[in-house]
């Protein structure tokens, strides 16, 4: 799992990692509270747990921008050479 962060953090970017998932911690909180509010368990656990584990990714990006890794900049992921060389590299 570790690697698969790593290398997404490569290759989309630190920063850009690090949002994403803080956006997705943000929105599956907000939907376990609803989940909570509406006596849901089951729903409220997964939503919670899911925001969780985002939230470990959260921590992982932070850890590694301190370390001083950017990752790709987000101008290369749109640029289309670099997504050739990426796909070549990375076919799945």
């Amino acid at each position: 799992m570790i690697r698969r962060i790593v290398e997404h953090n490569r290759l989309n970017g630190v920063i850009f990692s690090t949002v994403e998932f803080l956006l997705v911690a943000a929105a599956a909180a907000f939907i376990g509270v609803g989940m909570v509010r509406l006596h849901r368990p089951i729903g409220a656990v997964l939503a919670l747990g899911t925001a969780l584990n985002a939230l470990v990714i959260v921590a992982f990006g932070a850890v590694a921008w301190r370390r001083g890794e950017r990752g790709t900049s987000l101008r290369r992921v749109f640029n289309a050479n670099h997504r050739a060389e990426l796909s070549q590299q990375h076919p799945h």
